[in-house]
């Protein structure tokens, strides 16, 4: 299947972020063997950005549905305070190569804690992470230097009230880290302008004390002549 973005989605031609999401009722499954058929609903998640220099910005930006009804069981980005992720962070649906991103799992619109959460990428990288009582955590994509590359967050639940399996999932792009010689540039170019900066105070105030050094002396030679006189 394949969407015409953003005609028909957004037919305000708002900029901002967008959800789209595939849901499939698999049926009953004997997922774990036991000769018993359980329910299992699988759910696929991504985040689009529009942008369009003549249209307006949007005025609800989210990261989740948090519609039980239609996606009981999502993982989506937060803003990452003190790790340089802000509200414009993921620019959608893209994370990058070496930053801390935080991370949530919702089930029927609240957090599920200490949510198993499987995360895989094209070259094969690999990692399993628990969420926390607030049913977050913390990650660090994959380091890579040459190409950007999918990665995909996995959460599985079921929930013991009905026996349903719940399976959702989100795909984003990691973008590979800037070079490090970048890196090493900043930090060159940041003590190079402290450096200059300082250098242009000393110089100042040398100028500034040899002025009054020298206006002293001429008031003392003043008095001086004027005492000889």
């Amino acid at each position: 299947m394949a969407l015409e973005f953003p005609s028909e989605l957004n037919p305000a031609g708002l900029n901002g972020r967008y959800l789209a999401f595939a849901r499939m009722d698999a049926g009953p499954v004997d997922t774990d063997a036991e000769g018993k058929d359980k329910r299992v609903h699988y759910y696929a998640k991504y985040l689009i950005g529009c942008r369009n220099k003549e249209t307006a910005e949007g005025k609800r930006p989210d990261a989740f549905f948090k519609d039980a009804e239609k996606m009981p069981l999502e993982i989506g980005p937060l803003d990452t305070p003190g790790t340089g992720e802000k509200e414009s962070f993921l620019k959608a649906g893209f994370q990058e190569a070496r930053k801390k991103y935080r991370m949530k799992v919702l089930y029927n619109e609240k957090p599920l804690a200490h949510a198993d959460v499987s995360i895989v990428t094209q070259s094969g990288w690999e990692k399993r992470v628990k969420a926390d009582a607030e049913g977050t955590f913390l990650i660090t994509p994959i380091e890579n230097h040459t190409k950007a590359e999918r990665c995909l967050y996995t959460v599985c639940y079921k929930d013991p009230s009905t026996g349903e399996h719940h399976c959702s999932n989100l795909s984003v792009m990691i973008t590979a880290p800037p070079p490090l010689w970048i890196s090493k540039a900043g930090g060159f170019d940041f003590w190079a302008t402290l450096g200059s900066g300082l250098f242009i105070v000393y110089v100042t105030w040398t100028i500034y004390r040899k002025a009054r050094r020298d206006h002293k002396t001429m008031l003392e030679f003043e008095r001086y002549r004027i005492g000889r006189g």
